[in-house]
């Protein structure tokens, strides 16, 4: 997905057991303009999370960054 530099939901760090990262990656994949084949279920089943954010832009100080989110 592509958000704001501003995006609150990916600048989160902790979550209050599996059940609140499930359905924080559930809001996400909601928002998501690619995703894995079964990512429904992935998502139900995460126990843990890797987010890669790099910036969209060809120059420095832009504003979008792509999120590619890894799920264990």
């Amino acid at each position: 997905m592509s958000v704001d530099k501003s995006f609150a939901d990916i600048q989160r760090f902790d979550f209050n057991g599996t059940a609140e990262l499930r359905a924080w990656l559930s809001a996400l994949s909601a928002q998501a303009t690619a995703k894995a084949d079964g990512c429904g279920t992935l998502c139900a089943g995460a126990k843990r999370v890797v987010t890669l954010v790099t910036c969209s832009a060809n120059f420095a100080g832009g504003r979008a960054r792509t999120l590619t989110v890894f799920v264990g």
